[in-house]
């Protein structure tokens, strides 16, 4: 069943629901501009989301002529949840970011308890997931392999083209530590 509340700090404009949406509530707004006023009246209507750069949703809010775009999974922890307390952040507990139910999958916690979430749900972006990445999994263990074998880390290093110094970070395990 969806339950909407109120978005604190827009009471009277938008509530959220327990299932990610998020609406406008019916209202009638004022427009003073140059000497010249005028009426608006905003119809009660789901808003679109859209995706931010971090692949979570987001909404536009408006509220006295000024724009918002908070993240919708941090709307419904407000709501749903409460303030959200220092030390900690809001978790997707299945490791989709677009997946807003409440209370399913949002809750509160700490940032390595969102960490650990990644890693296991797998996706967490280490390794070869980076597009940057210069070494393959492949070449880690190479580089294990060839190190205890008694091959020098200059050599290696030149091979690869990389550094001798991440040469001898990924042999300690420093880097690519989960290998």
């Amino acid at each position: 069943m969806e339950t909407w509340k109120d978005i604190p700090g827009f009471e009277g404009y938008y509530k959220v629901s327990s299932h990610g949406r998020v609406r406008s509530l019916e209202r009638i707004t004022i427009l003073n501009y140059k000497s010249c006023v005028s009426m608006r009246v905003t119809r009660q209507r789901i808003l679109k989301h859209r995706l931010s750069r971090g692949g979570y949703w987001e909404v536009t809010l408006n509220k006295n002529n000024r724009a918002t775009h908070p993240l919708t999974h941090q709307l419904i922890a407000r709501a749903f949840i409460g303030p959200k307390p220092i030390d900690k952040e809001v978790r997707h507990l299945d490791g989709n970011p677009q997946n807003n139910k409440y209370p399913e999958n949002i809750c509160y916690g700490t940032r390595q308890e969102n960490a650990d979430d990644r890693v296991r749900m797998g996706t967490q972006l280490r390794g070869e997931k980076i597009a940057q990445s210069i070494l393959k999994e492949r070449d880690v263990l190479l580089i294990r392999k060839y190190l205890r074998d008694g091959a020098s880390r200059r050599m290696i290093a030149e091979h690869l083209d990389i550094s001798q110094h991440l040469v001898g970070d990924i042999y300690r395990k420093r880097n690519w530590a989960w290998l």
